[in-house]
């Protein structure tokens, strides 16, 4: 039996056909409480295209920086580089280079997650430590796909690095 989802042989040789998606599309710039206000508030998804807010990346100052810098009182982070960590034009905040090993580190390596077969969309309890997650994805070798469907990272070091957009805060 094949371990991929039906589909996935069609999307990869690309005889699968995707219905035409029709999302508003705002420049970070119109992603504003009043817009939001004014519109009754998004009732459908909207995109911002990564083109009009394109992510800050370290310069060369910052690569070289390598002193212990404070991201705010819940952690101080080493490998400043690393962890450049300045808002997008939405805000938003996630740290630069971030890998599933980093997210396992910042979270804890026995931090439990629910992981869901993807083919068969079972999950019959399947609780896997954070670290054996990570192994997993970077392991080449795979005996079927998984998925996380979400992890909550709020209160962990993780959280302190990451902002959702201004409007999220806002609403």
């Amino acid at each position: 039996m094949d371990k991929h989802h039906h589909y996935v042989g069609r999307i990869l040789d690309g005889t699968f056909s995707f219905a035409k998606e029709k999302f508003t599309r705002f420049d970070p710039e119109f992603v504003t409480m009043e817009a939001f206000a004014t519109s009754r508030g998004w009732v459908e998804p909207i995109v911002i295209p990564g083109a009009s807010n394109p992510r800050p990346t370290p310069g060369e100052d910052q690569k070289a920086d390598s002193e212990r810098k404070s991201v705010d009182e819940k952690v101080a982070v080493t490998e400043s580089n690393k962890f450049y960590n300045e808002p997008d034009r939405l805000g938003m905040r996630i740290p630069y280079d971030l890998t599933v090993e980093d997210v396992a580190n910042l979270i804890g390596q026995d931090h439990g997650i629910n992981v869901i077969d993807v083919r068969t969309q079972n999950q019959d309890g399947m609780k896997w430590p954070l670290g054996k997650w990570a192994e997993y994805y970077n392991s080449a070798e795979k005996d079927s796909i998984r998925n996380v469907i979400s992890l909550e990272i709020s209160e962990t070091k993780l959280g302190a690095l990451v902002k959702r957009p201004d409007i999220v805060e806002y609403v």
